[in-house]
Parts: structure tokens; sequence; C-alpha cells
């Protein structure tokens, strides 16, 4: 996947990943929301819960049907910490030539906190 740093952060903080802004349909049934949007590299369908927009799922095909990648996405268990919903629970499964499986399993997170990294200078370091 053509994934970069903000790509990557996206994804860890759970926010939607390649959502293009041509949303080419839409659906909803019972409480979610579905959107389908086609941008440069993949055809994005996602659910979304419809009273708080959530993201539910999310499968990502690549527009070259010959590199026939497929990603799916599943946001679950979502937790309210200083007004911050997040999804402690995902899986990310990634298939074209094989399949990959990961999944995420949050148990301590933070949002918009100082953090502080100590570090001690090696007695055998010196400046130049």
């Amino acid at each position: 996947m053509p994934l970069d740093l903000h790509t990557v952060q996206q994804l860890i903080i759970g926010n939607p990943v390649f959502l293009d802004t041509n949303i080419v349909s839409y659906s909803t049934e019972g409480n979610s929301i579905s959107l389908l949007s086609e941008g440069k590299w993949f055809r994005h369908l996602i659910s979304m819960n419809n009273n708080d927009h959530l993201v539910l799922h999310s499968k990502l095909d690549d527009v070259d049907i010959l590199r026939n990648r497929t990603c799916f996405l599943t946001y679950t268990d979502y937790e309210t910490t200083k007004g911050v919903k997040f999804s402690t629970n995902r899986t990310v499964s990634v298939t074209e030539k094989t399949k990959l499986d990961v999944k995420l399993n949050f148990k301590q997170y933070a949002f918009n906190e100082t953090l502080s990294y100590p570090f001690t200078v090696p007695k055998n370091y010196k400046k130049k």
C-alpha cells in the first residue's frame, strides 16, 4: 500500500485512510451509513455509525484491477477518554498475492498530552 507517515498516523488514530472527496454513492441502512469514493489509488467503501459517525468498517479495492489489492479494516470497542472516541480493537487484512492480517489491541493511549522521553548522554560520547 502507498503508505506515508501521515497515512500511518491516520490509521493509528482511527481516521479513514485513502477516503477521497469523490463520493460516487451512499446509502443508509438501519443505524449505519455507507459511502463509496473513488480516488487515485483506491475505491473506498466505508461504513459509519449513523448517530456519531464513528467508522465501523472500511474496504479498499485497488483501482488497477491487475494489482488486485484489497484491504479490510474493522473498528470495534470504542471508548471515550477526555472527549475523544477511540477504537481500542482493530483488524486490518491486506490481500494481494498473499494475505496479511494485523490485529491491533490498544490497552493504553492518550491524546493532546505533552510527552517526555528522558535521555542520558552516554559517558563515551564526545561533543565536536
